[in-house]
């Protein structure tokens, strides 16, 4: 017993401490590479069947007042491409306030020429400046793009400015899409130097009406509190509205009255198409905005992709478009109930287990939302975080 007590080591408290600490970290960081392992092996692949998402809403090149994290052209197409969008139509930052619209236009298809297929551009023109006529011929003629994004309130007009009839009526009988962007940002947060005054929705209204075989989306439009003038609008045979600006639980769903007690339907389902207002708004909230509303089958793919493919948005003379639509016939046709969303189906996203969203890795402005109409604590899965995991699906 006494060569026993000779043999051993004192170990003071500091020494004694560290080694636990250690010890106890090891442990720890073996589980998560444990279940790693799991992961891998038991394989993260989406359905096969699952269809590509045309995002109808980015924008190329420079934010002026901020660099964003996917400024550069190759990390958004990447960005993009890892969330299963297939098409992106883009315009470009440069049209908010270059007064070279004719080099803006060309930038932007030199830009997406290097993406063709993937990147489709929409070029800019604006009516504040002389010989506008001429950059829809070009944007038309030259560059081959299927419509054009105008920015009124950065660029210096209003939608009741004169030439806003004739630009409508021009577009049409060229067969072109005319977007029309209802702000960029948050107007709280526009720098000081810079007056953005708001859109006013009747003369764009009083120009659909001249020119009742016109194309025209809304972009980031909000639906307040000009929504008076919206589902007059949208009763058009062609006139469209993205989801980047929809806000609220289930505001999607609300829109197109998919959510039960909610009579709130100002357009319907075949008239709302996909945009993320990338790279400004992170891709991810956009598709949240699909995962928290209860959409069927047929009105998920109508959105995501089918709108954009139907004959009366898309425009036959540009070579750009000619990507064939996947079919969806994996989902029931069923209305699905809260937490089952067809899009988590659709991309194989489980019900329940813990996933990593990262912190804050898009933009510090947006934050998870609750789900549409019931408490997130009745859905096994965590919805902030289904949008990541169709990405890595």
């Amino acid at each position: 017993m006494k060569a026993f007590h000779g043999q051993m080591k004192r170990i003071d408290r500091r020494r004694f401490l560290k080694d636990s600490v250690l010890g106890a970290a090891a442990v720890s960081l073996a589980k998560p590479r444990a279940l790693m392992a799991q992961k891998a092996a038991r394989g993260t692949g989406a359905s096969p069947a699952a269809p590509g998402i045309i995002d109808t809403n980015v924008n190329l090149f420079d934010w002026p007042f901020r660099a964003l994290k996917y400024r550069s052209t190759k990390a958004l197409v990447a960005k993009l491409k890892k969330h299963r969008i297939i098409e992106a139509w883009a315009g470009s930052f440069e049209a908010l306030l270059s007064k070279d619209m004719n080099g803006v236009n060309a930038r932007l298809a030199a830009e997406c020429g290097q993406h063709r297929g993937f990147l489709i551009p929409f070029g800019s023109v604006n009516l504040a400046w002389p010989d506008w006529e001429e950059d829809v011929r070009r944007c038309h003629e030259v560059h081959k793009m299927p419509g054009l994004r105008i920015y009124p309130g950065y660029q210096p007009f209003d939608l009741d400015h004169p030439g806003m009839e004739t630009l409508v009526k021009m577009t049409a009988e060229r067969g072109l899409i005319l977007q029309v962007v209802f702000g960029m940002e948050d107007p709280r947060v526009h720098h000081p130097i810079i007056h953005v005054g708001p859109a006013t929705f009747a003369p764009l209204l009083k120009a659909v009406n001249a020119t009742p075989t016109a194309r025209v989306q809304l972009l980031h439009f909000s639906g307040a509190p000009q929504a008076d003038a919206l589902s007059p609008f949208m009763a058009k045979p062609n006139t469209f509205l993205d989801i980047s600006r929809l806000e609220g639980n289930g505001a999607v769903g609300r829109m197109i009255g998919s959510i039960e007690g909610l009579p709130s339907a100002r357009a319907p389902f075949d008239r709302i198409v996909f945009g993320s207002h990338a790279p400004y708004f992170p891709v991810e909230t956009a598709l949240l905005k699909l995962i928290e509303s209860p959409l069927d089958a047929q009105q998920l793919h109508a959105i995501i992709q089918g709108n954009a493919r139907g004959q009366r948005l898309f425009c036959p003379g540009a070579s750009l478009l000619g990507r064939s639509s996947i079919a969806l016939d994996t989902l029931p046709p069923s209305r699905l109930a809260p937490g089952q969303n067809s899009l988590c189906k659709l991309y194989s996203i489980p019900r329940s287990g813990e996933y990593e969203l990262g912190s804050n890795e898009d933009n510090f402005f947006h934050r998870s939302r609750r789900a549409a109409g019931h408490d997130l604590r009745a859905v096994h899965f965590p919805l902030g975080r289904c949008a990541k995991i169709a990405a890595r699906r």
